[in-house]
């Protein structure tokens, strides 16, 4: 990869400070996602007749339980995206920090 330059070690701190609300956002959207799933299923659920395995089952396969787990991976895939851009960024920061004090010491 080479040395990290003060100017891309910048660049990832101004990522890290300009992310952090969205990437707070988007943990909630997961979290919200998830509340949602869940209700849908119990929703479905609830509104089925038959023995619990059979209105179980209806409620896995039903469209709204399919459209809550697409829009659940929706929102867990932008989080996990921004979160390895963040990571990226924190290991850029980390290395320049070490080359840093690597070049201070030589």
């Amino acid at each position: 990869m080479g040395t990290i330059t003060q100017q891309r070690m910048e660049a990832a701190m101004d990522y890290m400070a300009s992310t952090d609300e969205d990437y707070a956002l988007q943990v909630v959207a997961v979290e919200r996602a998830e509340i949602l799933r869940k209700r849908v299923r119990s929703r479905i659920f609830l509104t089925n007749d038959g023995s619990n395995d059979v209105r179980k089952a209806q409620a896995e396969v039903h469209l709204d339980t399919q459209k809550a787990d697409d829009d659940y991976l929706s929102a867990l895939e932008a989080k996990e995206v921004t979160k390895a851009r963040r990571e990226r960024a924190e290991l850029v920061i980390r290395m320049y920090q070490t080359e840093s004090a690597n070049r201070r010491q030589a």
